[in-house]
C-alpha cells in the first residue's frame, strides 16, 4: 500500500500551495509541480499537436517545424495508473469521442 502519494486535493491546489510529498515507490521528494490539470492538459496538447489542422493553435507549431500534415496518430496508450475499469471506461469514451482514434490501449 502506497502510504505518501499525491492526492487530487493537493495536485489542484495553485502550485505555490501544493505541499509536495515523498514517494514510497520511486524514495524521492516531489514539488507536485505536475498536478492534474497540467498533467491532463499536456496529454490532449500532445494528441492536438498531431492530429490538428495545420491553422489551429498546436498544428500551427507542428507546420512550422517542417511537418504540416497531421501523424496518423490513431492510438493512445493509458498507463497503468488509471485507478480501474471505472475511470478507464470514462476516459476511453472521451477520447474516442472527441479525438476519433481508432483504439485505446490500456496497459495495466
Amino acid at each position: 500500500m502506497v502510504k505518501k502519494s499525491i492526492s487530487l486535493e493537493a495536485s489542484i491546489r495553485p502550485w505555490e500551495d501544493r505541499p509536495g510529498h515523498f514517494g514510497d515507490i520511486w524514495m524521492y521528494w516531489t514539488d507536485d509541480g505536475l498536478g492534474y490539470f497540467e498533467f491532463l492538459k499536456e496529454a490532449l496538447d500532445s494528441i492536438e499537436f498531431a492530429r490538428s489542422d495545420p491553422n489551429s493553435t498546436w498544428g500551427s507549431v507542428r507546420a512550422a517545424m517542417g511537418h504540416p500534415d497531421p501523424f496518423d496518430l490513431r492510438y493512445v496508450a493509458i498507463g497503468n495508473e488509471d485507478c480501474g475499469k471505472k475511470n478507464y471506461s470514462g476516459l476511453h469514451a472521451v477520447l474516442i469521442h472527441f479525438y476519433f482514434l481508432d483504439q485505446i490501449i490500456n496497459y495495466i
